[in-house]
């Protein structure tokens, strides 16, 4: 290639940081004319390695100071600490779906942190403490035991459960944290996570079905009975996919 013989100055303008429309107006004032032009130049240097130093050459400092600037003006992080739960039966995480609420259904779940197991879910057609506590928080603490501390978002659903755990603060193994914590739905991340895996394979499929239908005008939403009838079958379907 024509470009071979000035290599060396082309490495040079390239650890310069000079752009290859600026190296190809030098190499044509140096009279080079074959292969001067930034297609070629684009080519050759990739040919050869030679990377622009200001990509190519970013030292620890300068990067860290660039994450710190990043997340300083407000980007996301989301989960700047790790999760750590030291033993099943430390936090409970609780919450609840409602990505079929406008077809009567709604998912509550609890899991340990610790293994991520689901102990305890039900599905109603609206959220309801008493359900919540009786089918999901009662059933999880009669078949594992108390947990050190439940985990919720803000929302009031979970009332009935959090005053049954702080009067029963007493009989857990560790009393040195808090009976319940209630946190952003963005921080509640350990049973987050399961609802994209509940979308995709419950929900999701369900909410196509219904949604359809309605569409076609075979079922109306607007009527009491038919949103009855949908909600007790929805709900039964819903399960079903849960368990």
């Amino acid at each position: 290639m024509a470009l071979e013989q000035h290599e060396g100055m082309i490495r040079q303008l390239k650890e310069e940081g000079k752009t290859y429309d600026e190296i190809s107006n030098k190499l044509l004032a140096e009279g080079v004319i074959r292969g001067a032009s930034v297609a070629n130049l684009k080519k050759f240097c990739k040919e050869k390695g030679l990377v622009d130093s200001r990509w190519g050459k970013v030292s620890q400092e300068e990067l860290q100071s660039a994450v710190w600037d990043a997340t300083g003006e407000g980007a996301r992080n989301l989960n700047p600490v790790p999760y750590r739960a030291e033993y099943f039966g430390e936090k409970l995480h609780m919450d609840q779906n409602e990505k079929l609420v406008m077809f009567g259904v709604t998912h509550a779940m609890a899991i340990d942190g610790y293994s991520g197991k689901l102990v305890g879910h039900s599905t109603m057609p609206v959220k309801n403490n008493l359900v919540i506590y009786e089918e999901v928080y009662r059933k999880a603490v009669l078949g594992h035991g108390l947990w050190d501390q439940v985990r919720t978002d803000r929302g009031r659903e979970f009332y009935l459960c959090q005053y049954v755990q702080e009067k029963l603060a007493g009989q857990r193994y560790c009393t040195a944290r808090p009976s319940f914590l209630q946190t952003p739905s963005t921080l509640n991340h350990r049973i987050e996570r399961l609802w994209s895996e509940v979308n995709t394979r419950v929900n999701f499929p369900i909410k196509a079905c219904l949604q359809s239908l309605t569409d076609q005008g075979a079922i109306n939403m607007e009527d009491d009975v038919v949103k009855f009838c949908t909600s007790q079958l929805a709900c039964q379907v819903a399960s079903v996919g849960l368990t």
